[in-house]
């Protein structure tokens, strides 16, 4: 029985002693912490820095200077090639070919001019959706084009480069002569004296501002008007307003 109290008595002072080490460890570590602990982590740091400096050093290291390593290669016969000296962005224009040889010589682009048909002010406006008085025919109509005000004999011009289309005698808006252009565009030159400039008939081209004609008083259904031109101009077969088009044309 005194033995059983002995052995007791001797546990409980071992676990006594457990615990005071514990507690005492657990104190010095919290001591040491509080002490070293930020020069611990920046030694941590330090350490993470080296070695991620240490695997870039690696990646880009160079072995250029393992030279006293033979490797041999087999030696590849490579056809000659006749490339092309190609030039970009030092020419805006295209050469033109002189006997089959290019002259070095750059082609202006094509500058497209405009013309008035005739040498004088609009007189009645274009208008399609509302109806517009006639002087002749005294009744209110549409009027497809617009006419304007010149003296009898007047050279009439073409408005632009192009091919004329046709050449007639129109029942009511008399002597006519149709000229196709680039871009779907048709103009039409109306109430023309009835003798044309020699030359001028369907298939032949014309340049802008050259006389198709001259201003004459064929329009049965415009005699009352004072002189004029009626002139249209159409995209596509469609009527267009040519008062529009002709803010920059120039006039001889």
């Amino acid at each position: 029985m005194e033995q059983n109290n002995q052995n007791k008595k001797e546990n409980k002072r071992e676990r006594k002693k457990f615990d005071f080490k514990k507690r005492f460890s657990e104190f010095k570590s919290r001591e040491f912490m509080k002490k070293y602990g930020a020069s611990v982590y920046m030694s941590l740091a330090l350490m993470v820095v080296v070695a991620t400096a240490v695997g870039v050093f690696s990646l880009s290291y160079s072995y250029d200077d393992l030279g006293d390593i033979n490797i041999e290669t087999p030696e590849i016969s490579v056809p000659e090639i006749d490339i092309p000296d190609f030039s970009f962005g030092e020419s805006q224009g295209t050469e033109k070919p002189v006997d089959g040889n290019q002259s070095g010589i750059v082609e202006e682009p094509t500058v497209v001019e405009y013309f008035y048909p005739v040498n004088g002010d609009v007189v009645k406006d274009y208008n399609v959706d509302t109806l517009v008085f006639s002087q002749t025919l005294n009744d209110y109509r549409v009027h497809c084009g617009i006419d304007l005000a010149a003296e009898v004999g007047s050279a009439v011009h073409s408005y632009t480069d192009g091919v004329i289309l046709d050449v007639y005698d129109d029942p009511m808006m008399g002597k006519t002569v149709v000229i196709e252009h680039d871009g779907d565009l048709v103009s039409y030159y109306m109430n023309l004296d009835k003798t044309l400039p020699e030359g001028i008939k369907k298939g032949i081209s014309v340049k802008a501002g050259d006389i198709i004609g001259v201003l004459g008083s064929t329009a049965l259904v415009e005699i009352g008007d004072d002189p004029h031109l009626h002139f249209e101009l159409k995209v596509g077969g469609v009527n267009i307003d040519p008062s529009k088009e002709l803010d920059d044309a120039l006039r001889k």
